[in-house]
């Protein structure tokens, strides 16, 4: 099942190699981060193998898109004096994915583990779609990284 992800994920990488964000990244990045929240909802709902197979496969294609999208969103709109600091933070926070996943544990032991995905996928869902509404800056990202490329490169600073 995980290579299903994987493979869906690695099509995702190459899409957006290929294609890029069109020029809409923000609602491309946020839009992938809800339907892969939806993909696995799905995911946790069903008991068919096959389709299990086919809904993680989107659910990797989607999750490729908008982490793809995000990493290089930060890495061209942060200045070249903080960008290691930034990309220090970015990497923080997916080392505690694994306190993340003891919480998560807890939960599925209350509550079932397909309820605890689902409630998990879902809210990836729900702040994708809050984020596109209430960060407007998050819609116009295109615009932001033409600006950023607009300008000369900034030296790198020595503090």
């Amino acid at each position: 099942m995980e290579a299903a992800a994987g493979i869906g994920g690695l099509l995702g990488t190459i899409l957006i190699v290929k294609l890029g964000g069109g020029g809409r990244e923000g609602p491309v990045m946020l839009g992938s981060a809800a339907i892969f929240g939806i993909w696995i909802a799905l995911f946790a709902a069903t008991e068919s193998f096959p389709l299990a197979m086919l809904l993680l496969f989107a659910g990797g294609l989607f999750e490729a898109i908008y982490l793809n999208l995000g990493m290089t969103t930060i890495q061209l709109l942060v200045p070249n004096h903080l960008r290691g600091r930034v990309m220090g933070i970015w990497t923080i926070t997916w080392f505690l994915t694994s306190v993340g996943g003891f919480v998560a544990g807890a939960v599925a032991e209350a509550l079932g583990v397909r309820l605890t995905i689902a409630a998990g996928a879902l809210a990836v869902t729900g702040f994708a779609l809050l984020l596109l509404v209430l960060v407007p800056e998050l819609r116009r990202l295109s615009e932001a990284r033409a600006q950023v490329g607009e300008g000369s490169p900034e030296p790198l600073a020595s503090d």
